[in-house]
């Protein structure tokens, strides 16, 4: 992408350590915009400002090619700075009261033009029901014209995620670490499918790895992009309940599958909801708060009703895991291994009886999906 001249600055500024948002704004209030800033770096005044410590760091990098080092590093890597300044900062993030100086992003950037988004966050320890609930309502939120946004983290995040993507909607998700890095690493494949088919973003520069303090920070992004969040599965400790507090913050709504009151995975849900957060049994208890009405009418190209009771655990999660998509075979297994303890000569052999019966059709170029009929 082409970075205006401001923006340039504004990448410059933030690519020096220590500068973060709350130096960056102060450094914008007092000299107007980033470009002054450099222009100004040499000067002692920027003492007063900062401190000398960050004034030193700020001098010795104000020069063209350490500037020019920093946005050659995002092009060779595909990721794109956006500026609050830029058209594709979300409009919604922008309002919230401490929103990232700029976002960094890799994917498709005119996703995040579209304020139709909902959260979906809860715990990596999930349970069946809690990872049926999560695709089912993302899917269907999905199908609605809803982008649902989530972590990537294992768990609720994973399967609200894989269920937008089997919908007809793009992805939002928002790392606590650098855009280019994977984490965690066994959501390659997942990675590369929301990548593909929406945007992945962070606050943090490439190469900032996930720590204690980055993953609270990145939640208010989850929920300040979003105009509402839906907890699915999480006990009352959960990191997921951070976001909550977050969205109450900035005023969105929050929403909450409700769960078995011996389930202690559900029990910070239950909590919510007897709080005052909306119960959800279906998508239509989101919609309906922003008068959204689904269409009804059956999508034969990307549905299929399928009887499970003669089918083996192991081949049921193969279908859980292949949804409505195209998968490769090492990819295909590679998603089943997410959700079950499986093998290779058992997930073969589960594949072979699920073509032998039609259930899923091998493509060209070795690749499963669906025998839509």
């Amino acid at each position: 992408m082409e970075y205006t001249r401001e923006e340039k600055y504004w990448i410059w500024l933030y690519s020096i350590d220590g500068v973060g948002v709350k130096n960056f704004g102060k450094l914008l209030a007092h000299y107007g915009s980033a470009s002054s800033v450099y222009d100004n770096a040499k000067n002692e005044e920027l003492n007063n400002v900062v401190g000398q410590s960050l004034a030193s760091k700020i001098k010795e990098n104000a020069n063209v090619r350490y500037a020019q080092s920093r946005i050659s590093e995002l092009d060779k890597k595909g990721i794109t700075a956006i500026c609050q300044i830029n058209e594709y900062y979300p409009n919604l993030l922008s309002k919230i009261y401490d929103p990232p100086v700029m976002i960094f992003a890799t994917g498709i950037l005119e996703v995040l033009k579209n304020d139709n988004t909902i959260a979906m966050v809860g715990t990596r320890k999930c349970t069946d029901y809690g990872k049926r609930s999560a695709l089912t309502l993302s899917k269907e939120l999905s199908d609605a014209g809803i982008i649902v946004v989530s972590g990537m983290a294992n768990g609720i995040d994973s399967f609200a995620h894989r269920g937008c993507l089997d919908g007809k909607s793009p992805t939002i998700a928002v790392l606590g670490c650098g855009v280019d890095i994977i984490y965690p690493s066994s959501n390659n494949l997942l990675y590369k499918r929301i990548k593909e088919n929406g945007v992945i973003i962070s606050e943090y520069w490439p190469g900032v790895k996930p720590s204690q303090t980055t993953f609270p920070a990145r939640n208010r992004i989850i929920s300040g992009i979003s105009k509402g969040v839906v907890v699915i599965e999480a006990p009352q400790k959960s990191g997921a309940l951070i976001t909550v507090d977050f969205a109450l913050d900035q005023g969105r709504d929050v929403f909450a599958t409700p769960g078995s009151i011996a389930s202690l995975a559900s029990s910070g849900t239950n909590k919510l909801i007897q709080e005052g957060a909306k119960l959800v049994l279906t998508a239509d208890d989101i919609l309906s708060e922003y008068g959204i009405v689904q269409d009804k009418k059956k999508d034969n190209k990307r549905s299929i009703e399928i009887d499970t009771q003669n089918l083996s655990e192991e081949e049921i999660n193969i279908l859980q895991a292949l949804g409505t998509a195209e998968f490769s075979y090492s990819e295909l297994f590679e998603a089943v291994s997410e959700i079950s303890q499986i093998n290779a000569g058992t997930f073969g052999a589960g594949l072979t009886m699920l073509e032998l019966q039609g259930i899923i059709i091998q493509l060209p170029g070795n690749i499963y999906t669906l025998n839509v009929k």
